[in-house]
């Protein structure tokens, strides 16, 4: 198993909003390669991140809906990164495929 297939088997696991220090937690795989790995998934459409508006600078900021997390205000750690519906809706529905 890949690191980006255990990452996104942790997102499908999860059913919901994980930050990466919880994910490094669950998967083993360091903060560093982490941020690699998410941004990747960001950049092709298997996960969305969104900062968190309930805590830290995101809390009073009028912009944050847009923003994604990424002024100088806002750490990594304010952002939650989840499945979008329609990759996690189509592998729930997925079976699998016979190979023969």
């Amino acid at each position: 198993m890949t690191l980006l297939q255990k990452v996104l088997d942790e997102f499908r696991r999860a059913g919901g909003d994980l930050r990466m220090e919880e994910l490094s937690r669950q998967t083993g795989i360091q903060p560093g390669a982490l941020q690699g790995i998410l941004v990747f998934c960001v950049q092709k459409g298997l996960l969305i991140a969104e900062a968190s508006s309930n805590e830290g600078p995101c809390s009073a900021c009028s912009t944050v809906s847009a923003c994604n997390g990424g002024c100088a205000l806002t750490s990594r750690a304010a952002i939650a990164y989840r499945l979008p519906k329609e990759v996690d809706e189509e592998k729930r529905s997925s079976r699998p495929v016979n190979s023969r």
